[in-house]
């Protein structure tokens, strides 16, 4: 949190806009020209999609069919694993200050993702809560709670590192990578056994 990083930080986003102006401009005259649903959907009130969001419990559900109706909801064995650990050295007051910050961060967005957050109410009474509601399913929130707690596994391996025990940072190190190995092949798995080409012949055929 230094003022050179926050500046390469706003360099990053204002370079990104304008690097994706093409796709920006068209995009916003599109959503207010064109007829398109979702602003049907704000017109009308609020709209309700806490029932979209995750189960609590889904977040340790590791091995769940990914092609089941809940998609597999759940920022993996390793990310989650890596959030507890976080929370017992919070607890015990062993967590440096960037440690905290991306625990307390990472609660927050797991907390939006899921169907505890009052999506409904703030729908229906703010209309700030409308325009946020647009984003129609919660746990889309999980996108930005996987990059959070990735960034919280590094810094809770720097701190094991710096405090100068190299046998216990490689250990885990290795676990962590085997961890990950593992549930790719599972995915994969799923995959193989789940997954199915649709041919389609002709634009008629097309649906959403």
């Amino acid at each position: 949190m230094q003022k050179q990083v926050l500046k390469t930080y706003l360099y990053a986003v204002l370079e990104t806009v304008i690097l994706n102006l093409y796709f920006i401009v068209p995009f916003v005259d599109y959503y207010f020209h064109v007829d398109v649903n979702i602003r049907h959907s704000m017109d009308e009130g609020a709209m309700m999609i806490q029932k979209n969001g995750a189960q609590i419990g889904e977040y340790f559900a590791f091995f769940q069919n990914i092609f089941g109706s809940h998609m597999g909801l759940t920022p993996g064995l390793v990310l989650m694993t890596a959030l507890i650990a976080a929370a017992v050295l919070v607890i015990n007051r062993q967590a440096s200050g960037q440690i905290r910050f991306y625990t307390g961060l990472s609660v927050c967005l797991l907390f939006l993702a899921s169907r505890n957050f009052p999506w409904d109410y703030l729908s229906a009474h703010a209309a700030a809560g409308r325009m946020l509601a647009q984003i129609q399913f919660p746990w889309r929130f999980l996108s930005l709670a996987v990059v959070v707690l990735s960034m919280l596994l590094g810094s809770m391996f720097q701190q094991l590192y710096h405090v100068g025990q190299p046998q216990m940072y490689k250990k885990l190190l290795l676990l962590t990578a085997g961890a990950c190995a593992a549930m790719s092949v599972f995915y994969a798995s799923d995959y193989v056994d789940a997954g199915g080409m649709i041919h389609y012949y002709d634009t008629a055929e097309v649906n959403t």
